[in-house]
């Protein structure tokens, strides 16, 4: 399990610069102008891959963006968007990323719902 957990962490991370990027070629300053134009400094997103134990619906992953709490909850299996939504501009980056890490999501979670207390704050 610590192993996948490492995986898992390394994998959260290269999300998280994903969207970083994503923000820095689409955001915009006060100005109007990009950001990308205006500055090459890094602006951090706020990035969280959350599970639960559930009993209920299938295995999936709750992710938020930003400031945003639960902005979707996520099919690991297929990456369908069981509720909520996520931004088109975020959408495909995180979809492939729970499609690239559906084996161990799948074990982390099977973990959780057998009652194993699994500590995933360094997924965010």
């Amino acid at each position: 399990m610590e192993e996948t957990l490492k995986i898992l962490q390394k994998e959260t991370e290269e999300l998280k610069n994903s969207i970083e990027l994503i923000e820095q070629l689409t955001g915009q300053d006060k100005s109007g102008k990009g950001l990308l134009l205006e500055h090459l400094i890094k602006k951090f997103v706020n990035v969280k891959v959350k599970m639960y134990q559930e009993h209920h619906n299938l295995p999936h992953v709750h992710i938020d963006i930003g400031k945003d709490n639960h902005s979707a909850s996520i099919a690991i299996e297929n990456q369908a968007i069981l509720a909520g939504s996520i931004e088109k501009k975020y959408e495909k980056i995180v979809l492939s990323w729970i499609e690239k890490n559906k084996a161990n999501l799948l074990i982390v979670w099977n973990s959780i719902q057998e009652g194993q207390l699994i500590d995933l704050s360094n997924l965010n």
